[in-house]
């Protein structure tokens, strides 16, 4: 099939790699529910899918694709996602650590920002979590080989655990690489933070 972007180009390398032939294209019934259901998280509107079939633009599933992603329910659907995907629960970050992050979060996907830049914004964040919400990252994860297994899972797609006490069976990971990241994270510290006294009522203090 034409590839329409890099993402097209990575996955025809991947389906040549495993020998799978691409799927036949979906029809426009099964285009439209999945794109709403998973840029937004829910289901056209009877108005919207009769207009959308009705459309003979050749380029009409580009144009609805751009369409979703300019709507508040797709910074919604992706913060609740990456919010999941962060851990980021009043367990570990309290009411007003949760509610900061996740409208970080939101602002920054609502503003399209490039997740190699998210990324780097949560890895090299410091200082208050109230002041600067990403460093929440370090409330959920806190000691060094804790923070090398869910940054590794998180954003390298690896599950690192076995390497903790052996080299991995399946991949190419061994122990010195575990704890190779893990020394990445040795100096992180965290500190009583200065501003807590102002720190809203019912939530200790960020990390």
């Amino acid at each position: 099939p034409p590839e329409h972007n890099f993402i097209d180009k990575l996955v025809d390398q991947k389906l040549k790699m495993l020998n799978i032939l691409p799927s036949e294209v979906c029809s426009d019934q099964e285009f439209l529910r999945r794109a709403y259901l998973d840029v937004c998280g829910i289901i056209p509107t009877g108005e919207e899918a009769r207009a959308f079939l009705a459309s003979t633009e050749p380029d009409k599933r580009a144009k609805l694709i751009d369409q979703l992603l300019e709507r508040p329910e797709y910074a919604d659907f992706w913060t609740l996602k990456w919010s999941d995907v962060l851990r980021s629960n009043r367990k570990s970050l309290q009411l007003a650590g949760v509610h900061k992050f996740q409208e970080w979060l939101r602002l920054n996907i609502r503003d399209n920002r490039p997740f190699d830049e998210l990324v780097r914004e949560i890895i090299t964040a410091g200082g208050s979590t109230y002041a600067n919400p990403p460093a929440n990252y370090y409330r959920v994860a806190r000691d060094p080989t804790n923070l090398a297994e869910t940054t590794a899972q998180l954003f390298f797609g690896i599950r690192m655990q076995c390497c903790k006490c052996h080299n991995h069976p399946f991949e190419k990971w061994t122990q010195d690489d575990y704890y190779s990241l893990a020394a990445f994270f040795a100096r992180v510290k965290q500190r009583r933070d200065p501003t807590e006294d102002m720190a809203p009522a019912g939530n200790p203090p960020p990390g």
